[in-house]
C-alpha cells in the first residue's frame, strides 16, 4: 500500500510531507432517515455537532463503521484520505497489524459494474484494485479477509481493515446521469451493505462532494471547513521554500485582491498560488488574470 501511495503521489507531483492538517465539522447522523436501516438504533447521539482540529486524527479514531467525508472541490478530501492511508500503512509496517488498521485506498472514478451496483461488485472492485500489486499472496490475503466467513484480521480495539473510498461523486454512472438521485442511492446502498455485513473486521470512509453525494449516508458526516489563518501560513511555509516568495504570498493572503479572500482558504487554490509564486516570484498578477477571466 505504501508503494502504491508513493507512486500515486509521484504521478500527481505531490509530497505527503507538504500535507497541512485540516479541520472538520463532524455531524453524527441519527434517526430513521439513514440509508442503512440496521443502524437505526445505534447508540451514537443524534444531531451531535462538534469541531475537530485534526481531520485525519478524527477519521482514524472514529468508532463509526461507515463515515462520510464531504467538502468542496479542492478542499483536500483526496489528499486527506491518502495522508491517513500513508500514516496507517507506515505504522502497520513498523509495528504489525495489531497496532493499526490496514488501509486500502480505492478510487471510485473507475467503478463501472456490468449491472446494478451490489455488495459483490464492491468486493470485486476492491480486489481488482489490490491486484495491481501483482502479488498473488497479497491478493489471496485481502480476498480471504474481505469475503463473508473469511478469517479477516481484527484488532483488540475493533476492525482491522479501513477501506478508503475516494471520489464517490465521480463514479461514471453518477456523473453521466441526468437525474443522479437514483444512481447515488443505489451505489451508496451497495457500499453500506458491503461494509455492514463485515463490520466485525472492516470500516469505511467515503469521500464525495456534497453535490451528487449520498444524503443520510453513514453514521457520521465529516465536513471539511475552510483553511484557518494558521493553516494558511503552514501550507505556505511548506509549499514555498524561498523566503522572499514566501513573504510575498503571505502578504498577498493577508491582504487579498477583491473577491479572493475565500478562494485563498481553499487548499487547492492556495497551493496553485504558491506554485505560481515559486515559478515567477509573483502573486497578484495571477489573481488579476483569474479575475478578468471570471
Amino acid at each position: 500500500m505504501l508503494d502504491q501511495l508513493v507512486a500515486l503521489d509521484s504521478h500527481e507531483s505531490w509530497q505527503d510531507s507538504r500535507f497541512t492538517e485540516l479541520e472538520a465539522e463532524v455531524e453524527v447522523v441519527g434517526g430513521r432517515e439513514r440509508i442503512f436501516r440496521r443502524w437505526q438504533h445505534s447508540p451514537t447521539r443524534r444531531g451531535a455537532l462538534r469541531r475537530e482540529k485534526s481531520l485525519t486524527q478524527a477519521l482514524g479514531r472514529s468508532g463509526d463503521y461507515l463515515v462520510m467525508l464531504v467538502g468542496d472541490p479542492g478542499s483536500g478530501k483526496s489528499i486527506a484520505l491518502r495522508h491517513l492511508a500513508t500514516q496507517l500503512a507506515r505504522r502497520v509496517s513498523r509495528n504489525g497489524a495489531s497496532s493499526a488498521e490496514v488501509p486500502i485506498y480505492v478510487n471510485l472514478k473507475g467503478f463501472r459494474p456490468d449491472e446494478a451496483p451490489t455488495p459483490d461488485a464492491i468486493g470485486q472492485f476492491i480486489e481488482d484494485a489490490v491486484s495491481r500489486f501483482n502479488d498473488s499472496d497479497i491478493e489471496a490475503f485481502v480476498r480471504e479477509a474481505l469475503r463473508l466467513g473469511g478469517a479477516g484480521a481484527t484488532r483488540r480495539s475493533g476492525p482491522g481493515w479501513l477501506l478508503l473510498f475516494d471520489s464517490f461523486d465521480e463514479i461514471p454512472e453518477i456523473l453521466s446521469a441526468t437525474d443522479a438521485s437514483g444512481a447515488v442511492r443505489a451505489y451508496a446502498q451497495a457500499i453500506a451493505d458491503f461494509v455492514a455485513i463485515r463490520q466485525d473486521r472492516v470500516r469505511a470512509i467515503v469521500a464525495s462532494r456534497e453535490f451528487r453525494g449520498p444524503a443520510g449516508f453513514g453514521l457520521a458526516r465529516f465536513r471539511i471547513v475552510s483553511l484557518t489563518d494558521p493553516q494558511q501560513k503552514t501550507l505556505i511555509r511548506r509549499a514555498v521554500p524561498d523566503p522572499a516568495a514566501r513573504r510575498l504570498v503571505t502578504k498577498g493572503v493577508a491582504l487579498p485582491p477583491a473577491g479572493f479572500a475565500q478562494l485563498l482558504r481553499n487548499p487547492m487554490f492556495l497551493s496553485l498560488v504558491c506554485e505560481y509564486a515559486n515559478l515567477t516570484g509573483q502573486f497578484r498578477r495571477r489573481c488579476t488574470r483569474h479575475t478578468r477571466h471570471a
